[in-house]
């Protein structure tokens, strides 16, 4: 599935249900443009610019239209890229991160970011959203960032019961805080740190090897976070649900769940539309699917 196809997904994510129709693809567009809650516009380089349309359907929820402009004076000629309808959820909570890195800006005005969750050192892609921001960072040679701000788009998801802890899975909270207080270690080039993290690796594997020889799968996992396809950013999901809202989508009508779920210590935030989530979600069970990490980064902006 290209990226234009796995995008109309997600804008379903968001209450557009109906996004496969071309007619409501293009009203949503002129809807986006026409009225805009927020709109930027930068020059780039090489006589490009990038135009940015933000347009509110419910709190935190927007449809964005980024439009980028190639002007060749000497031909005469200016190209369109892009120009499409993306979905953007804006996170409630920021998410502390290291070692961040934004790759280039592409043809088509899209660019994604790699770090580490802080928290856990669980890595994390997602594509940046305030494109405009970044922009004036490269203009002024900057990339100083406080963290992000991401939520997970999901295209399906269910709804399975939680695992069931043992007095060893409730003492393992303060054997968590060990890891990460040797996982700082690690990141400083503490070399002591880095072996016992290794051999803690090492010895969870047979843990979880000779436990899924016995017992079913989502019984020995009680999360994941793991990339599914050649697409940046999408990730196949489970997590224990912390928090819960929904949405309603003023143009369509259409129910959106909104979730804070933990996945092994990292708080990651969900969007699903209502119409594809199997199950009755609550706190304490835990959210199942697959989705595309988009967001922004906390830039540090004078």
């Amino acid at each position: 599935m290209d990226e234009e196809k796995y995008t109309n997904l997600t804008m379903r994510s968001i209450g557009f249900g109906e996004f496969n129709n071309k007619e409501f693809e293009e009203e949503i567009r002129l809807d986006v443009m026409d009225n805009p809650t927020q709109s930027f516009i930068r020059e780039y380089k090489d006589g490009r610019m990038v135009l940015e349309y933000y347009k509110e359907y419910s709190e935190r929820l927007y449809v964005i239209v980024r439009t980028g402009l190639h002007s060749r004076i000497k031909e005469e000629v200016t190209t369109v890229y892009n120009n499409r309808c993306e979905p953007y959820f804006k996170a409630k909570y920021d998410l502390e991160v290291k070692d961040l890195e934004v790759g280039e800006v592409g043809p088509y005005f899209a660019c994604y970011a790699v770090c580490d969750d802080a928290a856990t050192g669980m890595p994390i892609i997602f594509k940046v959203q305030n494109m405009i921001e970044y922009l004036d960072c490269l203009q002024d040679n900057t990339l100083d960032y406080s963290g992000i701000n991401v939520v997970g788009v999901a295209t399906e998801g269910t709804i399975i019961l939680p695992v069931e802890k043992d007095r060893h899975d409730q003492s393992s909270k303060a054997e968590n805080q060990y890891l990460r207080g040797l996982l700082e270690r690690a990141r400083s080039g503490d070399k002591e740190a880095l072996d016992i993290l290794d051999k803690e690796e090492r010895k969870i594997d047979v843990e979880l090897k000779e436990r899924l020889r016995k017992e079913d799968f989502l019984t020995v996992m009680e999360g994941y976070f793991i990339p599914t396809t050649d697409m940046d950013a999408v990730y196949a999901v489970l997590g224990t649900i912390q928090e819960l809202e929904t949405r309603e989508n003023k143009k369509t009508m259409e129910e959106i769940y909104w979730f804070n779920i933990d996945v092994n210590g990292m708080l990651l935030e969900i969007v699903i539309n209502k119409k594809d989530l199997r199950g009755v979600p609550c706190k304490g069970m835990r959210f199942m699917g697959t989705c595309k990490v988009q967001g922004t980064v906390c830039f540090d902006l004078e």
